[in-house]
């Protein structure tokens, strides 16, 4: 076995702990206004005009703001809420708090990170912020390889990266 899996491995059992404390956490501390909030936000952007998610893309909003389903679940939730049905707000909503008090989210940690590459504290990451903090870290980046990052994450095309479209980029399956 390589070390790389080897490591894999140790991380995952490290999670169990994690998400133990994490769903714990989450049980006693109801979603905030400002997590219903960007809930709200991230799931406009994959619902429909009419309002509604539609069921096959469950899985990837609930990765974008911060849980960590795994197939099996997305599996059970299919029989629950079928690909080809669609999620009131509400509904969804539902589903986030049920799955946050049984795993836990890791938003925190991503607001963190985010909030790190946000220099300015504005609420976007330009390319002169990458370029700045992937220096700092020993990754520096070419002015054109910060625009073509930004480009690849900008899911509004605005050419900033927004926390939603920072959890896409961090969270990808």
């Amino acid at each position: 076995m390589s070390t790389r899996k080897r490591r894999g491995k140790a991380k995952k059992k490290g999670m169990g702990k994690k998400k133990t404390l994490l769903a714990t956490l989450a049980s006693d501390f109801p979603l905030t206004e400002e997590e219903i909030a960007g809930i709200r936000q991230t799931y406009d952007l994959f619902s429909t005009t009419s309002g509604r998610l539609q069921g096959e893309k469950i899985g990837t909003v609930l990765r974008l703001i911060g849980g960590a389903p795994t197939q099996e679940e997305l599996t059970a939730l299919s029989g629950h809420h079928p690909t080809d049905s669609y999620l009131s707000f509400e509904d969804f909503l539902e589903l986030v708090e049920h799955h946050r008090k049984s795993h836990g989210f890791m938003a925190d940690e991503l607001k963190e990170a985010f909030e790190v590459f946000d220099i300015d504290g504005d609420g976007e990451i330009d390319a002169t912020e990458l370029i700045s903090i992937l220096t700092q870290v020993g990754e520096p980046l070419s002015q054109m390889e910060a625009e073509q990052l930004v480009q690849e994450s900008d899911l509004n095309g605005d050419g900033k990266i927004h926390y939603v479209e920072f959890v896409a980029m961090t969270v990808k399956p």
